[in-house]
């Protein structure tokens, strides 16, 4: 039976919302398909480490974490809240074995409300990616050069089809396109993303990252969501949040419950 390969990225301030992450994708999979996790250290501390081990030990679900040299990013754009790490997930299709030809990528501010055995099942043989569309940064097609016929997507939720992205060298691309563009990314990743990207996605449905403009937008306020996006600086573990009793359920099957 087909695995599933889940990446994330994290920094040690994250690893709780990981944490919680990961136990929600974990108790909602109704599938027998495997999973396999894969977590981008992007500095976690040995204790950290260890309680997200326990975190998916009792479900006998390892965590794979991958190592990368963080200093390809020195000089790349850093913006609000958000760190270096931000950019890893440019590399996800460097960075797993040979054999993997598709991965997933979550943010760790997220909360998986459906099986996301649905998700890994959508098919992108003809894409370089899937996402789910921003409807709070179309602003930014224009200053990418994006053609006006074309959408732009938020990256923290991915699909990646690895065989394409190996095949067509994107992430050396990209990581070009981010160093020669400064002045460009303000998005950081999301945009180098989009401006490589625009016209080489399959649109998801909006269900697989509800994001926090959702909730005042008079249409897509009504969507169920699959994947709730903690977006924006307000978060259920800082500011607050509408839907944080989704996080603060989870948090409690975590090692961080107390």
């Amino acid at each position: 039976m087909e695995s599933i390969h889940i990446v994330t990225t994290c920094s040690d301030k994250y690893t709780k919302p990981l944490a919680v992450m990961l136990t929600s994708l974990v108790l909602n999979k109704k599938s027998q398909n495997p999973v396999k996790i894969y977590v981008i250290d992007g500095g976690i501390s040995p204790l950290n480490k260890y309680k997200l081990v326990l975190a998916l030990q009792k479900y006998q679900i390892p965590i794979h974490f991958l190592i990368i040299d963080s200093s390809v990013f020195n000089g790349f754009r850093i913006i609000g809240y958000f760190g270096k790490e931000n950019y890893f997930r440019i590399l996800i299709p460097q960075l797993l074995e040979l054999d993997v030809n598709k991965a997933i990528y979550l943010d760790s501010d997220i909360i998986l409300k459906e099986d996301v055995t649905e998700l890994w099942n959508t098919n992108i043989d003809n894409y370089c990616l899937a996402a789910v569309e921003d409807p709070a940064a179309l602003d930014r097609c224009a200053p990418l050069s994006i053609p006006p016929q074309f959408k732009y997507f938020n990256s923290g939720v991915l699909v990646f089809n690895v065989i394409k992205w190996r095949e067509n060298n994107l992430s050396d691309k990209i990581m070009h396109y981010t160093r020669s563009n400064p002045f460009k990314v303000l998005y950081m990743d999301q945009d180098a993303l989009n401006a490589n990207l625009f016209d080489k996605w399959l649109k998801l449905d909006p269900k697989w990252n509800f994001q926090t403009s959702y909730l005042i937008n008079p249409i897509l306020h009504k969507i169920k969501p699959a994947i709730i996006h903690y977006t924006t600086a307000n978060k259920p573990w800082t500011t607050g949040h509408p839907l944080q009793y989704e996080y603060y359920r989870y948090l409690s099957m975590t090692a961080w419950n107390d």
